[in-house]
C-alpha cells in the first residue's frame, strides 16, 4: 500500500465506481486497470484515462450551459459523478439547485470538508456539514469554519481530543465555547484550562473541571496567577486548602483557600499560624465553634483576633474569667463583661475588677436590687455610684439619696426615679439647686404647689417647667395675674394654655393682660381671646366703652380677631385707608395674633409693606429670609420688603440684610440691576456696603461707590476684593 492510500480523505482524493458513468463504462475501467497492474504497461493506464475522458465527453457541454435546468439535469445525470468537479459546481454554481443537487452526489470527505468551508449558500454548507462523518475533516471544518458552521460540526464530532483541539484552535470564540461545553475529559478539561489566553473560555472550562487531582495540580504546580486561583476556588481537599491558607505565598491565593476551607480545626490552625493580619482575620471569621473561639480569645497574641474571639463567645465562666484577668488588656475585658448576663458573674467582676471601665458595664448591667443598694453605699467611684442609682428601685433608699448624697448628679439621678409626691413637693420647694428642683417639679401633679412653684421661684427653668404641667385653669389665670412677680414669657405660656383651652372664667384676667407693658403678654392675651372667640365679645366691648382712645386700639384688634363685624370693618378701613401714617399699621399689625385676621389684612392693605409684614406674622419669622429673596428677584417689591422690615422686631437686622440684597445683586452681574444697587446705597449705605460695590470689578458700580463716599465724607478701602463678591461670580 502506498502513502497516499494510507491518509485520510481530506488529505488525498481515490477514483471511486461513483466516478464510471456506468455498468458497462465500469467493467471496461477495472479491466483496464487490471491490465495496467499486470502488465506494469504505460499504455494501458492511458488508454484507461481515455476511457474516462469519453465517458465524461457527454455532459461536459451542458454543465458548461447558460441554462440553470439544463446544468441541474447534466449534474443529475448518471455519468457526472466527478467529485472534484461537483464539489466546484456546488461551491460556485449561480443557481442554488444546481449547487445543492451537486452537494447531494458529492460524497468525497475532503471534498464536502472544502465546500462546507468556501461554500456562501447555507443550504449547501448545511448539506455538505450533514454528509461529512470523517473526524479528521470534521475538525477541519470545526477550526476553521465561522460561528454556524464550526458549531453545527462539533455536533458531529465525537472524538474528545479533536474537541480539546477546537476548543483550542478554533478561530471563531463561539465555536471554541461550544467546544468547551462539550468536553467531558477531565484531562482535556484541565488542559484547555490551562492552555488558553482566553479569559471567558478558561472560567468555563475551569467550570466543568471537577477531578480534585487535576485540580490539586493546577494550584500546585502552575505559576500563573489568575489559573490557581480559579482552581484553589473549586477545591474541597480540607488538608491542601489548610496547607495552602498558611503557606501559600500568595495572599490572594491564601485567602481563597480560606473561603474554601469549612474544617474547624483547621480555621482555627490558620488563625493561629498564619502571620498574615488578612487572612487569619477572614479565617476567625468563619469560626463557628465554641471551643477553638475559646481557646483563641484566651491564648491568640493578637489583641484584635482575641477581641473579636471575645464578642463570638458564648460560655459565661470563660468571659467572666477574660473580664477578671488583670493581665489582659481593657479593651477585650470590656468585650468580655458586655458578653455577660450571669447575675452572679456580674456582682463577682462588679466587686473583683479594680478598672474602673470594666466596673462600670458589669454595673451597668446589673439587676440585683441588693448589690446595686450595697454599691451605692459603699463604692467611691463617682460614676459607678452614679450609674448604680440609674439601676436603683429602692424607694426608701432612692428617697435617701435624693436628700443626702454629697453629689449633686446622683441626687438629680435619684429625684428622677423618686415617686413619693410629698418629697417631691419638698424638694421643688426647698432644694438649694435649681436642676433638682426643676427635675421634682417635672414629677409634679400637685397643681396648686405647681402655681406656687411658677410664682415664686426665682429659676427661670424652674417656673418653665411648673407652669408646662400646671393645667388647672384658676390656677393659671393666677399666675397671669401675678404681674410682674412672673417672668413675662412664664405669663405668656400660662395665656396660651387658658387660650387653648378656651377658658370662659379666665376671660377678664385675659382683657387685663392686654394692656400688660410687654408686647409678647399682650399679643398672646389678644391671640388667646379670639381662640375663646364670640363669648370674649360682649366683655371686651364693655371695656371698649371705659378706656381712652390710646388704649382702644388693643381692643378693637382683639375684637376684630374674635369675630365682631364692627370692628373688623374698622380694622379693614385702617388697612385701606391712605391717610393712615404706615407706622401706625406696622403697629397694628405686630399687636394681631390671629392668623386668620392677619390672613384678612394680608388681602385688605393697600400699602405693599404691610401686606408683607402681615404675611410675616401670620406665617413666622423665616419668612423674612422668603421676602428677601422674592425682593431679589423682582426690584419692584424691593422697597416695600426694606419698608416692613424696617418697621418689624428684625429692624436690627436692616442693615445686614440689605447687604445680603446688595451682595446678591453684584453676585449675579446684570446691569439692569444697576439702579436698585444706587438706591440701596443712597437709602441705606454703610461702609461695608461702599467697599462691596468700589471692590466688585464693575466701573459703573465702582463710581457709584466713589460718589456716594465723597459726598459723605467717607474713605473706603480699594485694595478688598474678594472672590465672593466679584461682578458676575455667581452666575
Amino acid at each position: 500500500m502506498t502513502a497516499d492510500q494510507n491518509r485520510g480523505p481530506c488529505v488525498g482524493m481515490s477514483v471511486t465506481i461513483d466516478s464510471i458513468a456506468n455498468r458497462q463504462g465500469a467493467l471496461q475501467f477495472f479491466e483496464s486497470m487490471r491490465c495496467a497492474h499486470s502488465c506494469q504497461s504505460r499504455i494501458a493506464w492511458l488508454l484507461a484515462l481515455s476511457l474516462l475522458a469519453t465517458l465524461f465527453a457527454s455532459c461536459r457541454p451542458r454543465l458548461n450551459s447558460a441554462d440553470p435546468a439544463e446544468r441541474l439535469r447534466a449534474v443529475e445525470a448518471p455519468e457526472c459523478a466527478d467529485q472534484s468537479i461537483l464539489a466546484a459546481i456546488a461551491e460556485r454554481d449561480t443557481d442554488a439547485h444546481v449547487r445543492k443537487a451537486a452537494v447531494t452526489k458529492l460524497t468525497d470527505q475532503r471534498h464536502l470538508a472544502e465546500v462546507a468551508l468556501g461554500s456562501t449558500d447555507s443550504t449547501v454548507v448545511s448539506a455538505a456539514v450533514n454528509k461529512l462523518g470523517d473526524q479528521t475533516c470534521l475538525l477541519k471544518v470545526a477550526l476553521e469554519g465561522n460561528s454556524i458552521v464550526g458549531r453545527e460540526t462539533l455536533e458531529k464530532l465525537v472524538d474528545q481530543a479533536s474537541m480539546a483541539e477546537a476548543a483550542l484552535g478554533a478561530v471563531d470564540p463561539d465555536v471554541r465555547s461550544t467546544a468547551v461545553g462539550r468536553l467531558f475529559d477531565q484531562l482535556l478539561v484541565a488542559k484547555v484550562a490551562t492552555q488558553t489566553d482566553d479569559a471567558k473560555l478558561r472560567s468555563a472550562a475551569f467550570a466543568k473541571l471537577t477531578d480534585q487531582t487535576l485540580l490539586a495540580k493546577i494550584v500546585i504546580v502552575e505559576k500563573n496567577a489568575d489559573l490557581r486561583r480559579a482552581a484553589v476556588v473549586k477545591l474541597t481537599d480540607q488538608a491542601l486548602l489548610g496547607k495552602l491558607a498558611t503557606e501559600d505565598g500568595d495572599s490572594t491565593i491564601r485567602v481563597d483557600a480560606v473561603g474554601m476551607l469549612t474544617s474547624q480545626s483547621l480555621l482555627a490552625k490558620v488563625v493561629a499560624q498564619t502571620d498574615d493580619n488578612f487572612t487569619r482575620r477572614w479565617a476567625f471569621a468563619k469560626l463557628t465553634d465554641q471551643g477553638f473561639i475559646g481557646e483563641i480569645a484566651v491564648e491568640n497574641k493578637d489583641p484584635e483576633i482575641r477581641q473579636a474571639a471575645v464578642e463570638k463567645l458564648v460560655d459565661q465562666e470563660l468571659l467572666a474569667k477574660i473580664a477578671i484577668q488583670p493581665t489582659e488588656i481593657d479593651l477585650v475585658r470590656i468585650a468580655a463583661v458586655a458578653r455577660i448576663t450571669d447575675q452572679s458573674l456580674l456582682a463577682r467582676i462588679a466587686a473583683e475588677v479594680r478598672d474602673a471601665d470594666v466596673r462600670r458595664i458589669a454595673v451597668k448591667k446589673l439587676a440585683d436590687q441588693g448589690l446595686l443598694a450595697e454599691i451605692v453605699v459603699t463604692d467611691s467611684d463617682i460614676d459607678i455610684h452614679r450609674i448604680a442609682v440609674e439601676k436603683l428601685e429602692n424607694q426608701t433608699l432612692l428617697a435617701k439619696i435624693a436628700v443626702e448624697d454629697a453629689d449633686s448628679e446622683s441626687r438629680r439621678i435619684a429625684i428622677e426615679r423618686l415617686q413619693d409626691q410629698t418629697l417631691l413637693a419638698k424638694i421643688a420647694v426647698e432644694d438649694a439647686d435649681s436642676e433638682s428642683r426643676r427635675i421634682a417639679v417635672e414629677r409634679l401633679g400637685d397643681q396648686t404647689l405647681l402655681a406656687k412653684v411658677t410664682v415664686r421661684d426665682k429659676d427661670y427653668t424652674v417656673c418653665a417647667a411648673a407652669v408646662a404641667r400646671l393645667s388647672d385653669e384658676i390656677l393659671l389665670a393666677q399666675v397671669v395675674s401675678a404681674g410682674n412677680l412672673v417672668n413675662p414669657h412664664i405669663r405668656s405660656t400660662a395665656i396660651e394654655k387658658l387660650g387653648k383651652a378656651g377658658s370662659v372664667s379666665a376671660i377678664e384676667t385675659l382683657i387685663s393682660a392686654l394692656y400688660d407693658d410687654d408686647t409678647g403678654v399682650s399679643r398672646a392675651a389678644s391671640c388667646s381671646l379670639s381662640c375663646i372667640g364670640k363669648p370674649a365679645i360682649e366683655p371686651l366691648l364693655r371695656h371698649l366703652e371705659d378706656k381712652r382712645e390710646s388704649d382702644s386700639d388693643r381692643i378693637r384688634l382683639t375684637l376684630a380677631s374674635c369675630g365682631h363685624e364692627e370692628s373688623l370693618a374698622w380694622l379693614l378701613a385702617e388697612f385701606r385707608d391712605y391717610s393712615v401714617q404706615s407706622w401706625y399699621k406696622h403697629h397694628l399689625v405686630q399687636r394681631i395674633g390671629s392668623a386668620q385676621l392677619l390672613s384678612k389684612i394680608e388681602t385688605a392693605a393697600t400699602d405693599g409693606a404691610i401686606r408683607i409684614a402681615a404675611r410675616v406674622q401670620r406665617l413666622s419669622p423665616a419668612e423674612w429670609d422668603l421676602a428677601i429673596k422674592e425682593a431679589t428677584e423682582n426690584p419692584f417689591l424691593l422697597k416695600d420688603t426694606l419698608a416692613a422690615i424696617s418697621f418689624s422686631p428684625e429692624r436690627d437686622q436692616l442693615q445686614s440684610k440689605v447687604g445680603q440684597i446688595c451682595l446678591s445683586y453684584i453676585r449675579r452681574g446684570e446691569t439692569r440691576f444697576i439702579p436698585q444697587l444706587r438706591w440701596l446705597l443712597d437709602e441705606y449705605g454703610s461702609i461695608w456696603i461702599g467697599n462691596l460695590y468700589l471692590n466688585c470689578g464693575q466701573p459703573e458700580i465702582g463710581a457709584i461707590a466713589r460718589q456716594w463716599a465723597l459726598q459723605h465724607a467717607f474713605t473706603i478701602d480699594s485694595t478688598s476684593r474678594s472672590p465672593d463678591a466679584t461682578w458676575g461670580s455667581g452666575r
